[in-house]
């Protein structure tokens, strides 16, 4: 064996860059392997938590009427524990109503939200001008999406500006920039839950949680008891489904796409080896007709070009390896992302470019054996 082995080392040094080249294909293909599986993990953990992380802050109440909630809905949320602020946020009329800037100004038909300081603080807004947390019962204020502010010509200035809906007047106190939840916001008009019970019929009542990391469920439960201690059964929570069949669908989506591209060049690479190493039986001819002449049998022709094969498939599986989980590890230290790779993969990686490797070299070295001994001398 160490025979073998000596002889196929002394065969690949005869063509170095040949051999170099023939190892860095196999490599790249094995890392090409490694680095899709360990970016496909990695990216499936982040996004995975980062869903993790929305589901766990935040929980909706609905009931049947507004006018069922309690007046301080605030209040009685803000001293639970795990609750970081929650309010009212919901649509105060079924269907959009008319509104304009001014009498003569442009008309836009928008929905109305109705909510409370602590439901429109749930949605972690940035808001330019005032909020609702200084505002008396029944005062007519209203705050506009950006989106909406923008198409009515409506600028927060130092003096107040009217809107009107439905024709009555509300005064606009803040513009809405942007939220992090409850997108829909950018094109609405949000009011005071208690001008909306005034105004319309039957608001929907949806109180909006926003709760710390992990405590939503318990938040759930207990939002329902602090509401309506006298009926909880006429309230309904909800929170955020699990992110596990997300994470899973993620990962095995880029896993199915990285393995495609990993698979391809890896064949792509064993083709380049199966031209080097045919080239290779080629030039080598009068060596291996020498070898015949000697009393070498066919058997150990081609076991030596099998034995040349595992070498370079063992130097470039390791090598794509190891490159591999440097790039997964460059990649998820520069997205702040902590790197996460399956044990498995490495050591299936290395064996994947060896059995690809050995393939190969199957059928040159099948035609080194087959080589008549006279003609290869002659040749």
């Amino acid at each position: 064996m160490a025979d073998l082995v000596a002889e196929a080392a002394v065969g690949i040094t005869v063509k170095p860059l040949r051999s170099i080249l023939t190892v860095v294909g196999i490599a790249v293909g094995v890392a090409a392997l490694v680095a899709t599986v360990g970016l496909a993990a990695t990216t499936a953990r982040v996004v995975s938590e980062r869903f993790d992380e929305l589901r766990a802050r935040e929980v909706t109440i609905v009931a049947n009427r507004l006018e069922n909630l309690p007046s301080d809905v605030d209040e009685r949320l803000a001293v639970l524990p795990g609750v970081e602020v929650g309010g009212v946020l919901g649509p105060a009329t079924s269907q959009s109503r008319p509104v304009r800037a001014f009498r003569t100004g442009p008309i836009a038909s928008v929905p109305i939200i109705a909510a409370t300081q602590g439901g429109l603080a749930a949605t972690r807004p940035s808001i330019t001008g005032r909020s609702l947390d200084r505002i008396l019962p029944g005062q007519r204020v209203a705050l506009l999406g950006g989106d909406l502010a923008v198409a009515l010509g409506v600028r927060q200035r130092t003096s107040p500006t009217t809107v009107f809906i439905d024709d009555v007047p509300f005064t606009v106190i803040g513009i809405i920039d942007r939220t992090e939840r409850e997108a829909q916001l950018a094109t609405a008009v949000v009011v005071p839950a208690s001008v909306a019970v005034e105004m319309w019929p039957d608001p929907q009542a949806i109180v909006l949680i926003d709760v710390e990391a992990g405590a939503a469920l318990e938040v759930a439960a207990a939002a329902v008891l602090a509401l309506r201690p006298d009926a909880p059964g006429s309230l309904g929570a909800r929170v955020m489904p699990e992110a596990r069949n997300l994470r899973t669908d993620i990962a095995g989506e880029l896993n199915a796409l990285g393995l495609a591209v990993s698979v391809t060049v890896l064949g792509v690479a064993g083709l380049a080896a199966v031209a080097t190493m045919m080239l290779s039986v080629l030039e080598r001819r009068r060596e291996i007709g020498l070898h015949r002449a000697l009393g070498a049998r066919p058997f150990d022709i081609g076991l030596r070009f099998l034995a040349e094969a595992t070498i370079i498939g063992t130097f470039g599986g390791v090598l794509g390896a190891s490159s591999g989980l440097i790039v997964v590890a460059l990649v998820g230290t520069a997205r702040n992302a902590t790197p996460s790779i399956p044990a498995w993969t490495p050591p299936v990686a290395v064996v994947l470019g060896l059995a690809v490797t050995l393939l190969a070299g199957a059928y040159p070295a099948y035609r080194a054996a087959r080589l008549d001994p006279i003609d290869a001398l002659r040749g």
